[in-house]
């Protein structure tokens, strides 16, 4: 890195000399780590100092400021990692861009699909304000006397402020607010009876343009829907309003409520469905807002407190569902106290940044480091090795913040810190394989369950047996269907007790693990016990007519992970206690053929439930949670087998199948925090094998008292096209 940086440093150096458009090195950007966004000059990053401002919606695009080795400030964009100057020729930016903590209040904006950067910069001629524009790569001039303050998502309607070029004191109140978009520039006129008008903001869809409209002596808070303006109204005894942020689709505005001749506080509004409402405050006076998310449910700023333990007067504030509560702060050891300042909001909430006062204090420094705030918990981001550090704005996604922080020699560098970008279509995609592997689960668990309720026992002549059980499952990947690998182990004992001839009652009990490709969802020790009653022939190679009766239950608590396996999807992980039950009857007919050769025809009927709890994922940016979920299926077996004496034991076989009488769909629902996907439902894509055939051999070996047994097996797996291989060994006794 340090190599490749420096043999370009020739190219950036020129292109910024040349007020070009330069290119930099990308640079690989790691996750749940502040990276340095680099600026030009000797180093792995670069020299200098620099600031991140704004950063677009999908994170990957970054607007920000830079001071050259030689001293002047650029505006740059760092696009995927790589660097590029794209400040008007003769553009001239002060130096207070990347000394001021919070770099705001200069009408430069990026547009929110990161394609373009509008703005006014003073120029080195004597030109103040010239209006620029940076789209495809070109930086232009716009031939417009124009204030921006707004820019639309895609980059093609901008609004803001146009002089009259009336000669006043009063410039503010002669001024127009506009829009200017393909068709050209449009005029926004006031209130009937005023004499001005501004913007402020547009919406995302740059349909909605928010500002005031004013005389010399009144500001009222308006919205243009198009060129049409309506009045936002009032609320309480403020006289005065302006409207400076706005949801995505114009839906939800907020703003400032104050006044020029009552001694009122300034206070912060919301205006939603044709009512403005004041915001409230934190047991204070004054309130003032920040930022608006783009689902317009949150608003974020400032608000005067009555909390003792925090340092500023104004503490950040989250307001949600009509309710303002206080962000948070980070414990520091300043006699003065906490303060936290939030900048900017992801889209649907749920992610604040900004800035709060540092752990430890340290004199004459500026004490505040970024932070991250999510659904309550508030985290410190760090520096890049100095003291200090300051979060400036968030991407729609919550995913990427961007902002300045200090180096090891206390340099200011313009940082980036992700969490995970993510791609959308494999996010959606992770919760349809949830309901796929929710169902392969499930079959698993309700498989365990009917090996300890079908198998049993023989007592002898005393009327008593005890078996132990070893046994292991195993199904391989198939990934044409994209079946993830299953596997199983587990243990049991079986045990029974003749009362009288033609009746044995039994009981089990065992303890299994499984798994699902690479144990997405694991089913961790899952226990099983169950109760069973035999008729009639006591063995299964005895002749006559048998039969049997059983039940088992079983619990086990499963470890699932979503995403894992998908390119650009942060793996979440959430546990659920699962519960299966299963009854089955059998009946059996055993004789003797060829030869005396013991054969065993056996047909049977079970019933299994599954039923898994509710639970919800932890952590990450996109957590969901899950309703309960039951699966009930009835199964029809029917087997023929022989036996046959091989040296001092008995080798035995059978063949069989299985198919479904009744199986219920698996719809995995819930809800979770993706826009569109509040709430799903997501049916499994599996398909059951109608029909599964079964070949399972074995060998039983007598050992003195004790019976030693091994049992290979080769059955068609419910789903996919790979057999499920198992192997048991057994040791038992018979009184």
């Amino acid at each position: 890195m340090q190599q490749r940086q420096t043999g370009n440093l020739a190219i950036i150096m020129a292109c910024l000399a040349a007020s070009a458009a330069c290119p930099a090195l990308a640079q690989d950007i790691p996750d749940g780590e502040m990276t340095d966004l680099g600026t030009p000059g000797e180093g792995e990053f670069g020299a200098g100092t620099g600031v991140a401002v704004q950063v677009s919606d999908d994170g990957s695009t970054v607007m920000g400021f830079i001071r050259q080795p030689g001293g002047s400030v650029r505006l740059v964009i760092w696009r995927n990692g790589v660097l590029t100057d794209i400040t008007p020729a003769d553009g001239f930016l002060k130096d207070f861009l990347v000394t001021s903590p919070s770099v705001q209040g200069l009408p430069i904006f990026l547009s929110g699909d990161g394609s373009t950067v509008l703005g006014a910069m003073d120029r080195t001629d004597g030109n103040l304000g010239v209006p620029f524009r940076f789209r495809d790569g070109t930086t232009i001039n716009i031939d417009q006397a124009i204030i921006p303050r707004g820019l639309s998502a895609d980059g093609n309607v901008v609004v803001g402020s146009t002089s009259l070029d009336i000669p006043d004191m009063q410039a503010r109140f002669l001024a127009r607010a506009f829009r200017l978009d393909a068709n050209g520039l449009q005029i926004l006129d006031p209130l009937s009876g005023d004499t001005s008008s501004g913007g402020s903001a547009i919406s995302a869809d740059g349909r909605v343009t928010v500002g005031f409209s004013a005389t010399d002596s009144s500001v009222s808070a308006v919205r243009w829907v198009g060129t049409s303006v309506e009045d936002l109204g009032s609320v309480g005894n403020h006289d005065l309003s302006e409207a400076f942020l706005v949801s995505a689709d114009g839906s939800v505005i907020a703003g400032r409520l104050y006044s020029f001749n009552l001694p009122l506080p300034n206070r912060g509004f919301v205006w939603r469905d044709g009512i403005m409402t004041d915001l409230g405050t934190l047991g204070g006076a004054q309130t003032f807002v920040e930022a608006i998310s783009a689902d317009g449910s949150t608003i974020i700023g400032r608000s005067e407190h009555t909390n003792p333990a925090v340092d500023t007067p104004a503490q950040g504030f989250v307001w949600r569902d009509g309710v303002m509560q206080e962000i948070g702060y980070l414990p520091t050891d300043n006699a003065r106290g906490a303060y936290t300042i939030p900048r900017a909001v992801s889209g649907d909430g749920r992610v604040i940044v900004g800035v709060a006062r540092a752990p430890v204090t340290l004199e004459g420094n500026f004490n505040g480091v970024a932070f991250r705030w999510e659904d309550g918990v508030i985290e410190n981001l760090g520096t890049l090795g100095g003291h200090s550090s300051y979060a400036t704005d968030v991407s729609t996604d919550g995913t990427t913040i961007v902002g300045w922080a200090e180096n090891a020699v206390f340099e200011r560098r313009p940082f980036i810190y992700r969490t995970q970008m993510q791609d959308f279509s494999n996010l959606i995609a992770s919760f349809a394989r949830q309901a796929d592997e929710a169902e392969i689960v499930a079959e698993q668990q309700q498989l365990l369950t009917r090996q300890i309720g079908a198998r049993t026992c023989t007592p002898g002549e005393a009327g008593f047996c005890l078996t132990a059980r070893g046994f292991g499952l195993r199904t391989a990947a198939d990934q044409g269907t994209g079946i993830g690998r299953r596997s199983a182990g587990a243990i049991s004992l079986h045990g029974a007790v003749r009362l009288f001839e033609g009746l044995a009652l039994g009981a089990a009990w065992g303890e299994a693990d499984s798994g699902v490709r690479g144990d997405r969802q694991s089913e961790r020790t899952q226990r099983a016990w169950s109760v069973s009653a035999d008729l009639g022939a006591a063995s299964r190679w005895e002749s006559g007519i048998g039969g049997r009766l059983w039940f088992a239950r079983s619990t086990n608590r499963l470890e699932l992970t979503r995403g894992a396996g998908f390119e650009n999807v942060q793996p979440l992980t959430g546990t659920a206690r699962q519960t299966g039950k299963a009854y089955g009857a059998e009946a059996r007919l055993g004789f003797e053929a060829f030869g005396e050769t013991p054969l065993t025809a056996r047909i049977a009927v079970a019933r299994a439930t599954t039923k898994r709890r509710a639970y919800a994922e932890t952590g990450g940016d996109y957590p969901a949670s899950y309703d309960a979920l039951s699966i009930d299926r009835t199964i029809a077996q029917a087997t023929f087998g022989a036996a046959q004496p091989l040296g001092q034991g008995t080798l035995w076989f059978e063949l069989g199948g299985e198919t479904d009488l009744e199986s219920d769909p698996v719809v995995v629902s819930g809800a979770s925090e993706i826009p569109g996907m509040e709430r799903f439902a997501m049916p499994s894509g599996l398909e059951r094998h109608k029909l599964r055939g079964t070949m399972i051999a074995g060998y039983a070996l007598p050992l003195g008292a004790l019976d030693l047994g091994l049992e290979v097996s080769a059955v068609t797996p419910a789903y996919g096209g790979r057999w499920q291989t198992g192997v048991s060994i057994t040791v038992g006794a018979a009184l």
